[in-house]
This record gives C-alpha cells, structure tokens and sequence, in this order.
C-alpha cells in the first residue's frame, strides 16, 4: 500500500499535498475508469482543499474499489485536475 500512496501523493497538486496528511491510513486500492473520452473545462470549479493550479478539467469517471484482489464497492464521480507546463494533477484524495 505504501507504494501506491506514494504514487498517488505524486499526482497531487503540489500546493495541496498536505491535505493528505489529514486521511486515514489506506486500506483499500482504487482504480480510475474515464467513463468519457473527452475532458471538459471546468474553470469555475473549486476543491474544498485549496485550488487548483493551471486549467482545471473534468473528467467523469468509474470508479472500483478493491479489498485484496476483489471489487467492493464502485462509484461514480467527477475527477477534477489542473494543467500546469505539460503536467497534471489531482485534488487529494483519501483512499479509506
């Protein structure tokens, strides 16, 4: 697990990282399905955790959370990023 929260601490918003440190150790493994093929502005959009940098996007997104190796639970929800020089990244995300 220590491996994945590294890697998704690496897609964070740089100014927003230390919202992390406000979750619950990770219990659970997520994995992200765009549900669209094309991203849509959302430059009006805001986190409650800070903004943003860069343009901010939205993709619409399926959502599987695993225990171990089987799925229990799914969700749909609307992942938000910034662009920034050719990067992207998320809002914090707390993995339960």
């Amino acid at each position: 697990m220590s491996a994945q929260q590294s890697v998704l601490q690496s897609l964070v918003d740089p100014a927003l990282v230390a919202e992390l440190d406000r979750c619950p150790a990770a219990t659970t493994t997520l994995r992200f399905e765009p549900v669209y093929a094309g991203l849509r502005p959302a430059p009006d959009w805001t986190s409650t955790g800070g903004t943003l940098t860069g343009t901010i996007y939205a993709l619409p997104t399926l959502i599987r959370i695993y225990t171990g190796d089987r799925i229990t639970g799914t969700d749909l929800a609307t992942l938000h990023f910034g662009t920034s020089s050719d990067e992207a990244f998320l809002t914090p995300l707390c993995v339960g």
